[in-house]
């Protein structure tokens, strides 16, 4: 469970980092108009609500002395599609590196 929750918030930093770098170099472009409304007009308050996601499950999880099976299904569930997010920031990676 710890390695899940560490994975998890390192995915959702990445996620923020490559996003910016993806928005400003015009490689991609932010489909959710709320983060999109973050990023144009406060940064600070971009990475904030990125990361954030991450710590509220971490705080919802410390807060219960036993993991419920659903807060496990949770966390599980997000650490799945975080790492394809990962995956999916790899590929811009890489069609970018390859189309310069």
């Amino acid at each position: 469970m710890p390695f899940m929750l560490f994975f998890l918030l390192f995915a959702n930093v990445t996620d923020a980092v490559c996003t910016d770098f993806g928005l400003r170099s015009g490689m991609i472009t932010e489909q959710n108009p709320f983060m999109l409304y973050l990023f144009h007009h406060c940064k600070i308050l971009f990475y904030l609500v990125k990361i954030s996601l991450p710590l509220v499950l971490l705080a919802i999880l410390k807060s219960k002395r036993a993991y419920s099976r659903f807060l496990t299904g949770l966390l599980t569930g997000a650490v799945v599609i975080y790492a394809g997010v990962l995956i999916v920031h790899v590929w811009w990676v890489v069609e970018w590196t390859i189309s310069r």
